[in-house]
């Protein structure tokens, strides 16, 4: 329970001190007041910073309103203080004061309790005994056993604390207060509208939310209704815990929840009017909001949970419709980044409370306090208490004290109970807890005749269960999570054994609204289980790549169920995961429902598919297509001539202007029209040169994986080859030649590892490291210089793995093809010569004689000659 902060003026100290006897006398224990020897300022404190500290600890502010207070400057800065941290406040008129002498902020929004007289002083306690009731402030608001569980034991091991049983949640006074604090500035401001509980595993975050936020807000009506805890697990829309049950109805769009918010805040607000007349007043404040708690928010991410998607939507655009509704949500420290970039909830605006580890003093209220609140009270033996705390320096500290607790509370013989023999001779200890339930929940089993009698076996019965049905990994390193598994997912025969681990409360069940009807379902009762039981943490550490990998594709499974039948090919798997795919399912067909087989098999047939729409395209992979891009090289040619002859008659233009003077009007006509014609002939040159690389990539692209003949790939690669080294010998400046000679190199290169021929490719990726070094050297932009050491480093990776593959081949290099003569460009001269000039008429002869010469037949040359003489013309 928060404490209660008592401001009042040192003038009044006799009535602060009565107000305090009165507040003590009906059970409120925690109350700070500065005069109290016990709880209030301690001599040599700073009196003011420790008033300022435990005003903003406390969880409300009785304010004695006098005439004393509202002169004293220091009186009005903490009340002030008070309602900016989102106090509650409960004015007490101790002194007759003037009403219009009273600060706004109090009179507007708070109703005043009158003690100043004698006639009015019992009827002035009792109306504010009322309001700290209300706000769930009175030591009987919350009640111990709930009704109708009499025998509830008050240590709930792994289970999360819920709402009935607030009154023996402790250790989390301050946090509590602080999260109060935020959501009564969240609903003054109406912004933002979602609060985000962020702690790791293992930090008791739905019980802060259920026993310890709910729980007070549910007893704040005048300015909270608190709806049902909506818990996503595997269906958030269906589910037990899902929307539909959290408003009691079907939702079917976001107009559904905002009429839901309005019915429930009417009858709250009709309660509140009658409330206000029966004291002859009116009732003037705002409405009571709206708060929707939704408990490990992280489960609305995971693959199962195939109604996440409208559930999110549907309440997103329902609270962006009401300003007074707001959403308390748990999530995991290491699920925040999926919620924090979420497009949908990017609408909303939030806030975050991180909930931290506890002290070691609040560890020894949740030790000691649940003790007296059994039936009968329990004695925690001192030493017990100082060994617990010793023994909690380790990870899962909160969820094995609490495990460790519940057993102790329940061991025979009674005086074996909350003592230190009984936790370390009985026990075993803090972590020997779930090791011992572990064995009785085995030792039990094997009395069971449906199950086997060896410790093998059963355990063989434990990993079917829990592997991949009770657990899920979504990364290598990633923590493991629980799943919730259907009772049909579990297979028959460790069926038996699952119901021992919940009868000893490691695995917990419930009751789900399915598709076909109720159905049971099993999840583990804490994440710590899987940490803390050795065989199961062997299990998921063996199985981790399955995991991930089943993790991954029941994400892609939900996505792919999500898409339109026209796109859902699009979705499927493919790639290395569906080989992992094909693999598990035959390995363990078992750990894979209807829905996943049929996944995979659909996956399947359409990778298949796709391979074979993929050979038929390889099979119209002619010799034309590599013809096609040797006529991009001899349009590069017929530039290159162009280049020569402008430059030709540039020089020819210089020399006539040098001799004579008198001609220098014709000369420099002439020269600007060679120059012209040298700028149309590098624009060629440039354009046909870059057409042509591409192609060639590309080309070189398309052959891999065909049945096109290896050498003829080849072939069509060393022509282009001869042609660029031509280019660089008359250019050797010109840097679209170089590098579209360098992007050769590549392709050249790359089809010969492929081909086996290491030697040979290491020695081509040498020359294409050359030109990288050259043009490194000359180029001056920076830019281009470290786009250009990318390059270098990328030959210096393929010179390695030639040198590699070399050394240490993985398999026999392929017979190196037959070797096709290059044309020189002496030889393409003096053939040009004799064909009238046409050089494409001889470029075309050299290329069918290349493609002849690598093995084609003479049907496929035909075509070559043909597509080769369209693409002349």
């Amino acid at each position: 329970m928060g404490v209660l902060f008592i401001s009042h003026s040192s003038r009044n100290n006799a009535e602060a001190q009565d107000v305090h006897a009165w507040l003590k006398a009906n059970g409120y224990a925690e109350v700070f007041l500065d005069l109290d020897p016990h709880a209030g300022l301690a001599p040599g404190e700073r009196w003011q910073s420790e008033l300022k500290k435990a005003g903003e600890q406390c969880a409300a502010v009785v304010v004695l309103v006098s005439p004393e207070w509202l002169a004293s400057d220091w009186c009005r800065t903490e009340f002030l203080l008070a309602v900016q941290l989102g106090k509650r406040i409960f004015p007490v008129l101790i002194k007759p004061t003037p009403f219009e002498a009273l600060p706004r902020e109090l009179v507007s929004h708070f109703q005043m309790a009158d003690i100043s007289d004698p006639a009015t002083r019992e009827s002035g306690y009792e109306r504010l005994g009322i309001g700290l009731k209300r706000a769930g402030l009175d030591p009987s608001s919350f009640a111990w056993p709930p009704p109708g569980e009499a025998a509830r034991n008050p240590y709930r091991g792994l289970e999360a604390l819920d709402v009935q049983d607030a009154a023996v949640f402790f250790g989390r006074d301050v946090a509590i207060t602080g999260a109060l604090d935020l959501l009564r500035r969240m609903r003054s401001d109406s912004i933002p509208q979602l609060l985000v509980i962020l702690g790791s595993s293992g930090a008791g975050k739905s019980s802060f939310l259920r026993a310890g936020l709910i729980a007070r807000l549910r007893n704040d009506a005048e300015n909270f209704i608190a709806l049902p805890i909506l818990r996503p697990g595997n269906a958030a829309l269906s589910g037990p815990g899902g929307l539909n049950k959290v408003l009691g109805k079907n939702v079917k769009s976001a107009d559904d929840i905002v009429a839901a918010f309005a019915r429930e805040r009417d009858k709250v607000m009709d309660r509140l009017r009658r409330y206000a007349e029966a004291t002859g007043q009116a009732f003037e404040g705002q409405p009571p909001s709206i708060i929707l708690p939704i408990d490990q928010a992280e489960e609305l991410y995971t693959a199962e949970n195939r109604e996440a998607e409208k559930t999110i939507e549907l309440i997103v655009e329902a609270l962006g419709r009401d300003a007074n509704a707001f959403a308390v949500a748990t999530i995991r420290s290491d699920n925040y980044a999926e919620l924090q970039t979420d497009a949908r909830m990017a609408e909303l605006t939030s806030t975050l409370f991180s909930l931290g580890p506890m002290s070691h003093a609040n560890f020894k209220a949740v030790i000691e306090g649940p003790a007296r609140y059994a039936s009968p009270p329990l004695r925690v033996e001192p030493a017990l208490t100082e060994k617990l705390l010793g023994d909690l320096n380790q990870d899962d500290a909160l969820p094995l004290l609490g495990f460790t607790l519940e057993r102790l509370s329940s061991l025979e013989p009674a005086q074996e109970r909350m003592t230190l023999a009984g936790y370390e001779k009985r026990l075993g200890g803090l972590t020997g807890a779930i090791r011992k339930a572990v064995d009785q929940a085995f030792s039990e089993a094997r009395e069971d005749p449906a199950l086997p009698d060896t410790l093998p076996e059963m355990l063989a019965l434990a990993q079917a269960a829990f592997i991949p049905w009770l657990v899920t990994l979504e990364a290598a390193d990633a923590d493991p999570r629980r799943r919730v598994a259907h009772l049909g997912e579990i297979p028959d025969e460790a069926r038996p054994l699952v119901r021992h681990l919940v009868n000893h409360r490691l695995l917990v069940s419930a009751t789900q609204q399915g598709d076909s009807g109720p159905g049971v379902t099993y999840e583990v009762a804490h994440e710590a289980i899987l940490r803390r039981w050795p065989e199961v943490a062997g299990w998921i550490y063996a199985e981790r790549d399955f995991l991930v990998g089943k993790s991954r594709l029941d994400q892609l499974l939900a996505d792919w169920t999500a898409l339109a039948d026209a796109e859902r090919n699009k979705g499927l798997a493919s790639g290395v995961l569906l080989e992992r795919a094909r693999h598990w399912l035959i390995e363990h067909p078992d750990r894979f429902g209807e829905r996943e087989r049929d996944f995979i098999r659909r996956s399947d047939l359409a990778a298949r598919a796709e391979e074979a729409r993929k050979l038929r395209l390889q099979r119209f992979v002619t010799w034309g297509s590599a013809a096609a891009a040797v006529v991009f090289f001899i349009i590069g040619a017929v530039a290159v001539q162009q280049w020569e002859e402008a430059t030709e008659a540039k020089e020819t233009a210089e020399a006539a202007s040098q001799r004579a003077v008198e001609e220098s009007k014709r000369a420099v006509a002439a020269s600007e029209q060679a120059v012209k014609a040298r700028d149309e002939a590098e624009t060629a040159l440039k354009t046909a040169t870059e057409s042509a690389s591409n192609m060639v990539a590309n080309l070189a692209q398309e052959f891999r994986g065909t049945d096109v003949p290896p050498s003829v790939s080849r072939a069509v690669l060393e022509e282009v080859r001869g042609l660029f080294n031509t280019l660089s010998k008359h250019f050797p400046d010109h840097s679209t030649v170089r590098q579209a000679l360098e992007r050769n190199y590549e392709s050249l290169g790359d089809l010969l590892m492929e081909q086996g021929q290491t030697e040979a490719a290491q020695d081509i990726y040498r020359k294409g490291y050359n030109l990288a070094v050259a043009r490194m050297e000359t180029t001056g932009d920076e830019e281009r210089q470290k786009s250009t050491l990318v390059r270098i480093e990328v030959w210096q990776a393929k010179m390695q793995k030639a040198q590699r593959e070399q050394e240490d081949p993985d398999t026999p290099a392929p017979a190196m093809p037959g070797s096709v003569q290059l044309v020189e460009t002496e030889q393409t001269r003096i053939l040009v010569a004799k064909k009238g000039g046409d050089v494409l008429v001889v470029q075309r002869e050299a290329i069918i004689e290349r493609v002849r010469a690598a093995g084609a037949g003479p049907g496929e040359t035909d075509a070559v000659k043909a597509f080769v003489t369209k693409g002349a013309e």
